[in-house]
């Protein structure tokens, strides 16, 4: 069997936190994440925020947004396949994450 990278879109509410995707008609890599922690310096403590019900955060791996979004929402995400070499038809998608 030969691996391939495949990008499938996937409803963010099945995917874990911490995996890489992109938007439905973008390249940009984003995170899901169900909590975001904003760290303070000095005096100020650091605090948790935890998506809403129904909700993901997609944070933009280039250090700059943070979007909400339903988690309905499909989103791209890119996973391993394995195809025939004789006639290159899928046989076996697994769901182990890549960082592409």
């Amino acid at each position: 069997m030969d691996t391939i990278s495949v990008r499938i879109l996937v409803p963010a509410k099945h995917l874990p936190d911490d995996c890489t995707v992109t938007k439905r008609t973008g390249e940009k890599k984003y995170t899901l994440q169900s909590v975001i922690m904003i760290h303070g310096s000095g005096y100020v403590a650091t605090q948790s925020i935890t998506a809403r019900r129904g909700t993901r955060f997609l944070i933009a791996n280039d250090g700059g947004d943070i979007n909400v979004i339903l988690d309905t929402l499909e989103v791209l995400v890119q996973v391993e396949a394995e195809v025939e070499p004789d006639n290159q038809h899928l046989t076996n998608i697994s769901m182990e994450m890549t960082d592409g």
